[in-house]
C-alpha cells in the first residue's frame, strides 16, 4: 500500500538536498540567466548589456542573444521578476538595473534554480518512486530506486545548478511516467484473464479507452517543453509518443499528446522570430564563438552513433555515467526481473 505521506517526504527531501548545494552556473547557465534578465529587466531578448559574462551566446543582426533553448529561462522568469520587483520597489527601476548588473547572474539565481530546476526534478523523482512501488509491490526497493535516481545519479548535481539538463530529464520522465501510470491504471496488460477472442478485443478496447485525455495531454506538454528546454530532447521524446501509440492503437488516443506537445512550440517560435528573424532559426545557427561550432553539426550537434563516444559516456573518468553512478550497474538485473 502506497502511503499518502511518503510522496511528500520524498519530494521535500529531494528539494532540500538539491537546494542545500548551490553550484556556479558557468557559461551555460549564465547564458540562460542572461535571457531571464533581459526578459524581466529590458522587456526583450537581447543580452547586449551583459553578454561579456558568457561565451555561450549568439550574435545576429548586430546584437547578442543567448544561444540556448529558452525553456528553462521562460520557466525562471516569474522567480526573477519577483526578486527584481522587490529591488525595484526599494531603489527605483534604473538603480535596480544597475544593482542587478553589478551582481551579475547571481541576483535571484537561487530562486530561479529552485523554480526551474529543483522543483521539476523533485516532482519527477516523486513520480518515479510511486511507479516503482506500484511495479515492485513493495516500498523498500522503490525507495532505494528513487534515492538512487534522485540523489545518486548525475541528475542530482545537475539539479543544483541552473542548467537545462535536469529540467529536461525531469520533463521527459514526467511525460513517460504519466503515460505509464495511465497504462497501469487502465489495466492494459494487467487485467483479469480473458478466454475468448471477443473478450480479449472488448477488454483491450475498454482498457485503451480508459486513458484520461487530460493526463495524456499533460504528458505531451511535458515532452514538448523538454524539447523547448534542450532541442536534442526531440530524439527521446519521439519514442515516448510511439509508446503511447503502441498502447492506445488509435490516432484519436494520441491526439491530446500531439496537440499539447505543440503548445510549447508557440513561445519558442515567437522567441526565434523576435531574436533571429525566423520562427525556424535557433541560436545555434548564429553562434558568436567558434568554440561551440560543433553544435551546428548534424541535428543540433547530434550525429551518427560512435562506439568510442558511447564507451566514454558510460565508462569515462571524466563524467562517465558508471564511474560516477555505479548503482546503475544494477539496471540490467532489474530489467530482467520486470
Amino acid at each position: 500500500m502506497i502511503s499518502r505521506t511518503r510522496p511528500l517526504g520524498i519530494f521535500f527531501i529531494v528539494v532540500a538536498s538539491c537546494s542545500y548545494f548551490q553550484n556556479e552556473p558557468g557559461g551555460n547557465g549564465t547564458s540562460r540567466m542572461d535571457l531571464v534578465r533581459a526578459l524581466v529587466e529590458d522587456g526583450g531578448t537581447r543580452i547586449d548589456r551583459f553578454h561579456e559574462n558568457t561565451s555561450d551566446k549568439s550574435f545576429a543582426g548586430g546584437h547578442y542573444y543567448s544561444d540556448k533553448a529558452p525553456g528553462s529561462s521562460f520557466l525562471a522568469v516569474p522567480a526573477y521578476a519577483a526578486r527584481f520587483a522587490i529591488l525595484q520597489a526599494r531603489h527605483g527601476r534604473e538603480s535596480a538595473r544597475r544593482m542587478a548588473l553589478d551582481a551579475g547572474s547571481k541576483l535571484g539565481l537561487p530562486l530561479c534554480t529552485l523554480l526551474a530546476v529543483v522543483l521539476p526534478w523533485a516532482l519527477a523523482v516523486t513520480l518515479f518512486a510511486g511507479l516503482a512501488e506500484r511495479l515492485a509491490g513493495a516500498a523498500r526497493p522503490a525507495l532505494f530506486a528513487a534515492a538512487s535516481l534522485g540523489l545518486g545519479s548525475l541528475g542530482f548535481p545537475y539539479a543544483t545548478v541552473y542548467f537545462g539538463h535536469s529540467l529536461c530529464a525531469a520533463l521527459l520522465f514526467l511525460s513517460f511516467g504519466l503515460l505509464l501510470r495511465e497504462r497501469l491504471r487502465s489495466g492494459l496488460g494487467n487485467g483479469a484473464p480473458r478466454t475468448s477472442e471477443s473478450e480479449l478485443r472488448a477488454g483491450r478496447g475498454r482498457d485503451r479507452a480508459a486513458w484520461r485525455p487530460v493526463n495524456v495531454a499533460a504528458a505531451g506538454f511535458a515532452a514538448g517543453y523538454a524539447v523547448v528546454t534542450e532541442f536534442p530532447a526531440a530524439v527521446p521524446a519521439a519514442p515516448i509518443g510511439a509508446y503511447l501509440l503502441w498502447n492506445v492503437r488509435s490516432l484519436r488516443g494520441v491526439a491530446p499528446f500531439a496537440l499539447a506537445g505543440l503548445v510549447p512550440a508557440i513561445p519558442l517560435a515567437i522567441y526565434n522570430e523576435v531574436s533571429f528573424g525566423s520562427p525556424w532559426k535557433i541560436g545555434y545557427a548564429s553562434l558568436a564563438e567558434p568554440y561551440f561550432v560543433e553544435m551546428g553539426q548534424g541535428f543540433l550537434g547530434l550525429t551518427y552513433p560512435r562506439p568510442a563516444v558511447l564507451l566514454e559516456i558510460l565508462f569515462g573518468v571524466y563524467r562517465g555515467l558508471l564511474p560516477l553512478s555505479p548503482v546503475f550497474l544494477l539496471v540490467p538485473a532489474g530489467a530482467l526481473r520486470m
